[in-house]
């Protein structure tokens, strides 16, 4: 009886590890807490929202999607050691995530050396994806971003002079000199620029008050959200006026309302993704978000759950293995998401067929901007 039962349990212990081999299991490395952890929140709600509508239709081929969660807090280093933990536990087939781009920076040489596909839904820097083949990206870069963002401050604006405050890290570095580039395309010259460190966010209003004294037409912030809301409160203390002001995608953020407020109200940006768009796959997502997470999702939600929906289909056509998945992303075709119908080139990794929709602020709530729309269509 004691081997019968020795037996009986072995089998049991068999049958429940080959259960759980049977998951299909993708890392998640985003700021779940710190400075940008309402970036890593919204991305985190976008994947989690597209893994239970996949495991509700059936999960992958019948295997259940897990999603696990990796807190890279904002950091290099802590990215690094969130990627190195997927890439050493075998049944993780692919990783998606990465918010900011210092950050993410940690996290693309591990990926890459360790084979593991990793798909950035957020960090924008140009290089990211130059690390290698392992890499793919399912958002604008600066090189996309910048010339439309002059774009925008040039048509829509009217601006034939600019002041510029940014932060000094790698993303706003890439995002400044490349929305730089397209002014200078647009015979828009850039009148004043200041820059803060990581950390210096007491006291913006000197450097609010040096750009201001040159009198700009309009004023471009490359911040993110947190920076950004204490900026936006402080230029109503130094009194901009009616001067236009301007930000990235990067902050089309829940959490820079959140901490602004009626500040930010009149601010103008652009997004890959709109709420309010009257294309029926998006207001069914935007439905289903409210209901799950009761609040709006935004472009970083958008991005993920996109990201998690190609991933599931990818890992399907390449046999759940990081090899065959690594295949079809390189060979996928084009996959119609919330944020438009999405593929990778094959030499870049990078999202072909991006469209920014410029946005305004109003009433404590991002809006459509329909006149610089048709302006920039034109």
């Amino acid at each position: 009886m004691r081997y019968l039962g020795g037996v009986l349990a072995s089998l049991i212990l068999v049958v429940s590890a080959t259960a759980q081999a049977q998951d299909v299991q993708v890392g998640l490395v985003a700021p779940l807490t710190g400075p940008a952890a309402s970036y890593g929140k919204d991305i985190l709600n976008g994947a989690s929202l597209a893994v239970e509508e996949i495991n509700a239709a059936g999960g992958i081929g019948g295997r259940k999607l897990v999603l696990l969660q990796g807190d890279d807090r904002g950091s290099p280093k802590d990215a690094a050691n969130v990627a190195q933990n997927f890439v050493s536990d075998a049944n993780v087939v692919a990783m998606i995530g990465g918010a900011t781009s210092t950050a993410t920076f940690g996290a693309v040489p591990v990926a890459q050396r360790g084979k593991l596909p990793f798909v950035i839904t957020l960090a924008s820097h140009p290089d990211l994806t130059k690390e290698g083949d392992y890499i793919f990206r399912n958002s604008a870069t600066q090189e996309d971003e910048g010339p439309a963002l002059a774009r925008l401050v040039s048509s829509c604006l009217a601006a034939k002079t600019v002041g510029i405050i940014h932060l000094n890290n790698d993303w706003a570095l890439a995002m400044t000199k490349e929305f730089k580039k397209g002014l200078d395309k647009l015979n828009v010259k850039v009148v004043a620029e200041e820059s803060y460190d990581i950390g210096d966010n007491i006291d913006y209003s000197s450097k609010l008050l040096k750009v201001k004294a040159e009198n700009p037409d309009a004023i471009f912030f490359g911040s993110q959200y947190n920076d950004l809301a204490l900026v936006l409160k402080q230029a109503q203390r130094v009194d901009l006026g009616k001067t236009p002001l301007v930000a990235s995608s990067g902050d089309h953020s829940t959490g820079l309302i959140d901490v602004a407020g009626a500040a930010a109200n009149g601010l103008y940006l652009h997004t890959l993704f709109f709420q309010d768009s009257s294309d029926p796959k998006v207001r069914a997502f935007v439905n289903k978000f409210q209901e799950k997470f009761k609040q709006a999702p935004n472009l970083f939600s958008s991005q993920a759950y996109d990201a998690m929906h190609i991933l599931a289909r990818e890992i399907a056509n390449g046999g759940y293995t990081r090899e065959g998945l690594h295949k079809a992303l390189l060979e996928m075709k084009p996959y119609a998401g919330v944020g438009g119908a999405i593929m990778f080139d094959p030499k870049t990794r990078e999202a072909q067929g991006k469209v920014f929709t410029p946005l305004v602020i109003k009433d404590k709530a991002f809006a459509a901007w329909p006149d610089c729309a048709k302006k920039l269509t034109n």
